[in-house]
C-alpha cells in the first residue's frame, strides 16, 4: 500500500467537483495523506444527493425530457456536462429513472430520461 497519494490539485478538483483551497499548489506538490480524500469524497456524496433530488423534481414534473434540456434547466451554470452525465448515470444504476438513448452524434448521445414509478 502507498503511504502517501500524489495528485494534482486540478486533477482532485475535478474528480471530487469541489474547491481546495488557494494554498495547495496546483502542480504534483500537492501531496495528499488519506486524511483528504475521505474528506472530498463525503462532500461529493453530499452533492449529489443534492443534485439527485433537484433533477427528480424536475424529471417528475415533465414526465419525459431530453436530457440536455434537463441540463439547461438545472445546472447548466453549474455543473460541466460530463459531470451532469455521470449523476444521471448512476441515477439509471441505482434504478431511479429510465433512460432511452434517442440519437449518438459527435457530441455524445442524446437520450430520453423518464422517472420510473
Amino acid at each position: 500500500m502507498r503511504e502517501r497519494l500524489v495528485v494534482s490539485k486540478t486533477q482532485l478538483e475535478e474528480e471530487y467537483g469541489c474547491k481546495l483551497p488557494i494554498s495547495t499548489g496546483n502542480h504534483k506538490v500537492a501531496t495528499l495523506t488519506r486524511t483528504l480524500i475521505p474528506e472530498l469524497k463525503r462532500k461529493a456524496v453530499l452533492r449529489y444527493d443534492k443534485y439527485k433530488e433537484v433533477l427528480l423534481k424536475e424529471i417528475k414534473a415533465k414526465g419525459e425530457i431530453a436530457t440536455r434540456e434537463l441540463y439547461n434547466r438545472t445546472f447548466a451554470n453549474e455543473l460541466s456536462y460530463r459531470r451532469f452525465s455521470e449523476i444521471i448515470k448512476r441515477m439509471v444504476a441505482e434504478g431511479l429513472v429510465d433512460r432511452k438513448v434517442i440519437s449518438k452524434g459527435r457530441q455524445g448521445r442524446e437520450s430520453i430520461v423518464r422517472a420510473r414509478t
